[in-house]
């Protein structure tokens, strides 16, 4: 069994707005699952970056700008998360 489904079973009566709710949670969590360690593994490869830049300020500038720019990712991520989810949720 896949411990991770995307797609929701659907009843017998014929997939609707739950199915496609949940559908839409599945891929955000997917997002969500693969774009932390991807940042987390830029963040790093821009600190390695800035320690080995030796007085270099084109390699010091290449690695702030991959830190913050992993940075910046997370923040659209995580918000896109939320609102996928206060609007799948029927929250607003």
């Amino acid at each position: 069994m896949n411990p991770f489904p995307i797609v929701p079973q659907c009843p017998k009566t014929g997939c609707g707005w739950p199915e496609l709710s949940q559908l839409i949670q599945n891929l955000m969590n997917l997002l969500l699952y693969g774009a932390i360690p991807l940042a987390v593994i830029v963040i790093l490869y821009g600190g390695f970056v800035i320690l080995t830049a030796a007085g270099s300020e084109t390699r010091f500038s290449k690695g702030k700008s991959a830190i913050i720019g992993a940075i910046v990712g997370l923040f659209i991520v995580f918000g896109s998360y939320i609102l996928v989810i206060l609007i799948t949720t029927k929250a607003l």
